[in-house]
Order: C-alpha cells, then sequence, then structure tokens
C-alpha cells in the first residue's frame, strides 16, 4: 500500500497546494473512482481493483463501460 501513496503523492510538488487536497468549486479535480476501498484491500489484491471513472482537472477522461458512477449533482 506503501507504493500507491508514494505515487499518489510523488506529483504534489509541481501543483499549486492551494488547488489541491478537497472537494470543492474551483479547485482541481483530479480523482479515480475504483471498484473497492484501496485502504481496505490486501497487497495482493491491488491488481484486480477495477477503475470504474477517472476525472483530471474535474472532467471526465475514462469510465467504465459497466460503471454506474455518474457526475451529476443531486
Amino acid at each position: 500500500m506503501d507504493d500507491l501513496l508514494v505515487h499518489g503523492y510523488s506529483n504534489l510538488t509541481v501543483l499549486d497546494i492551494s488547488q489541491i487536497g478537497t472537494l470543492e468549486v474551483g479547485k482541481r479535480a483530479d480523482i479515480a473512482v475504483w471498484d473497492r476501498d484501496l485502504y481496505s484491500v490486501s497487497n495482493e489484491q491491488i491488481k484486480d481493483l477495477k477503475c470504474l471513472m477517472t476525472l483530471l482537472d474535474g472532467e471526465v477522461v475514462y469510465t467504465s463501460h459497466d460503471s454506474s458512477v455518474t457526475t451529476e449533482v443531486r
């Protein structure tokens, strides 16, 4: 799991820290939505995770064909 954290945080130095860290209007939204909780699976199960949706700068750049995840605000 530490490898995931290191990889995820290694790019923070190139970003404006005021634009990341929380989900708020006006901030960047770089998000990956997975089919399971990354922090609750074993190291052996990481390879089996499926990405359901990916957003970069708040724009959907990938949606799995079998995903029911939506970006609609309710």
